[in-house]
């Protein structure tokens, strides 16, 4: 697997610049400024703050069987809102949806 292709993938697919991905990540802007500068794969540590910015656990980001690269730009966003919400406010959302 090419992780930094994929970590360049998931931030061109949520629209964000190596600045946002930092803001995101929490990580200082130096260690993304690095990561794709020398298209390097990160530590363990740093990647586990990117997939935390993306709404990935590690073994999602590692799966190459889902379907995230069928995603668009907006079903990430909604995903990353989702994973945002309290337990409350997602059966709330839930049953709105279903009303729909």
């Amino acid at each position: 697997m090419d992780v930094f292709g994929k970590i360049k993938y998931l931030t061109e697919l949520n629209g964000w610049s190596q600045y946002e991905l930092a803001k995101n990540s929490e990580l200082p802007q130096s260690t993304v400024n690095s990561t794709f500068k020398y298209e390097r794969t990160p530590s363990i540590p740093t990647l586990e703050s990117f997939c935390k910015a993306f709404g990935l656990t590690m073994s999602e980001f590692f799966d190459d069987g889902g379907n995230l690269h069928n995603l668009s730009a907006d079903d990430i966003q909604i995903l990353n809102k989702w994973n945002e919400l309290s337990d409350d406010q997602k059966k709330i959302l839930l049953q709105l949806l279903e009303q729909m």
